[in-house]
């Protein structure tokens, strides 16, 4: 799994080659078969506090064969693993927080994971569509400008 943030003036899709070739050294004759796979939106807390995030999702299959290299020193290993083995370690504090949602993302649409085995898999599905846009379009047509001396915001009390 590679990823990263988009850069003034890069595409989403320019992106996601960029960092496949940095991070794993995929070489463009592969990522031809990069696909597109939607996004997935959803908050994250870190000692900074609580941060709204977007990941768009793409899809490689790469040759069995394949052995990802890093290029860029941004990645600390890489690991082969089954679909069950994906689910087992993205339940652990080795995997990162923000490549949670898109593994799961990735079991969910490859049926991994269904609603037959898994009790809150509407819920998942929501938790992982959190619709963000949505939420900044309220906030910005709200009377922001109704601000009390104190700081507060019958805006800001609403969300």
């Amino acid at each position: 799994m590679v990823g990263g943030g988009l850069s003034v003036g890069h595409g989403i899709l320019e992106t996601a080659h960029k960092e496949a070739m940095e991070e794993a050294s995929i070489p463009s004759h592969l990522l031809k078969d990069l696909t597109s796979a939607g996004c997935v939106s959803f908050y994250f807390e870190s000692e900074r506090g609580l941060f709204p995030n977007t990941e768009f999702v793409f899809d490689l299959e790469l040759p069995v064969d394949y052995v990802p290299v890093n290029a860029d020193g941004e990645v600390e290993t890489f690991e082969l693993l089954s679909a069950k083995q994906c689910l087992e370690k993205i339940l652990t504090s080795d995997f990162k927080t923000t490549s949670t949602p898109v593994a799961l993302d990735f079991l969910i649409r490859h049926g991994v994971i269904t609603a037959e085995n898994e009790n809150e898999y509407l819920k998942v599905i929501e938790l992982l569509h959190i619709p963000l846009q949505t939420i900044y379009k309220q906030y910005l047509e709200s009377d922001i400008n109704n601000i009390k001396e104190n700081g507060t915001s019958p805006v800001l009390e609403n969300i």
